[in-house]
């Protein structure tokens, strides 16, 4: 069936509805498209990242799926390129095969605004999005999922996988008996900071001038990203965004790096259960400042009560030096997914997935945090 991909008004919020009600009757759809005219369907900010939902509309008038895209500036290969996100698509085809042929569409339209486009999340890779998009020639990979433990009992006693079967036992005997807790103290004995005199990490309001000069340090050792200058971080992370932590790092002075983080009290979530998570969202500072910037990012978060904390990154030197921190690894469900421009203008370099710099800042990383 062909559609038309139109840019969601007030008008089409009646055949939106109407969509939702047709997944809602086979089953709970992850998401939902917008159903009330006050949505936010378009947005453009100052610093050149714009947002629009888009529908997709069957010759009768009828939404068969839709998409949220934000258009911003990326960089690819020492290169700034148009870069699209694709967040929240959603096709009828999900629940009715007659529609199976609106995804591929959709992906037709956005590589249509711009050859290089990527995605984050998904979750597994068996789930339909990450199937179409290798189908059609994209790279999908997982994000590394780094975690740092802060409270040993309160982690046993409320992470998911430890809460069933032997695991439970096991967990519960470490917590009460404080054997957790010794060996985590031994764990960051083996795992120090780095000296610290010589820095400080402030809390920000809004971002202050000197940030363009780290992007400008950074970015020849990255391969692909998004641009992360001053003026797309007031685009990203927005001072209107009260939840946001955004850290600024000195050193003898000079601004040398920066991060954004979350810290969020969950309840009965389903892997993290009651414990209050922070998550380094973003960041970005040269080598030699990195490991600094992660150790004071890490004990900031801390002192505002986070009991576990996480972080998802591509580039292999924040991997490195989160894990000299003492930082866990596990296995991701967190994806990347870059279209087949990016894709091939990245093939020729080996271990082209390290030298990217994707995180849970990207995209709609923040869902659920």
């Amino acid at each position: 069936m062909k559609v038309e991909f139109t840019p969601l008004t007030a008008s089409l919020i009646p055949a939106c509805r109407a969509f939702n009600e047709r997944l809602r009757s086979h089953a709970e759809p992850p998401f939902l498209l917008p159903e009330n005219a006050s949505a936010k369907t378009a947005d453009q900010a100052p610093g050149g990242i714009s947002s629009r939902h888009y529908v997709a509309v069957d010759q009768s008038g009828e939404v068969r799926g839709g998409v949220f895209l934000t258009e911003q500036p990326g960089w690819l290969q020492k290169q700034t390129i148009p870069l699209v996100n694709i967040q929240s698509p959603l096709s009828e085809g999900l629940v009715d095969r007659k529609f199976s042929g609106v995804g591929l569409q959709m992906l037709k339209f956005v590589t249509g605004r711009s050859p290089y486009a990527y995605a984050v999340g998904m979750g597994s890779e068996k789930n339909p999005l990450p199937r179409l998009l290798k189908a059609a020639g994209w790279w999908v990979n997982p994000v590394p999922f780094e975690f740092a433990v802060i409270s040993a009992s309160r982690f046993l006693s409320e992470i998911g996988p430890l809460r069933t079967g032997n695991r439970r036992w096991l967990a519960t005997a470490g917590a009460a008996f404080g054997l957790a807790s010794v060996a985590l103290r031994a764990w960051r004995l083996a795992h120090p900071s780095p000296p610290l005199q010589h820095y400080s990490l402030e809390l920000a309001t809004s971002w202050p001038n000197g940030t363009d000069a780290i992007w400008e340090r950074c970015r020849a050792d990255l391969n692909f990203s998004l641009v992360r200058d001053e003026r797309t971080l007031a685009d990203l992370y927005p001072d209107t965004q009260g939840r946001l932590k955004r850290f600024v790092l000195r050193s003898a002075g000079e601004i040398v790096g920066w991060s954004v983080a979350l810290v969020t009290k969950m309840d009965h979530n389903s892997y993290f259960g009651d414990l209050v998570v922070g998550t380094i969202l973003d960041g970005l500072a040269t080598k030699e400042h990195l490991r600094p910037l992660l150790a004071l990012t890490q004990n900031a978060i801390r002192d505002l009560g986070a009991e576990v904390i996480l972080t998802n990154q591509t580039h292999s030197e924040w991997q490195a030096e989160s894990r000299k921190l003492g930082f866990f690894s596990r296995s991701s469900n967190y994806l990347l997914a870059v279209s087949k421009a990016v894709a091939d203008a990245l093939r020729s370099e080996a271990g082209a997935l390290d030298r990217m710099h994707v995180n849970r800042g990207d995209g709609d990383g923040r869902i659920h945090l």
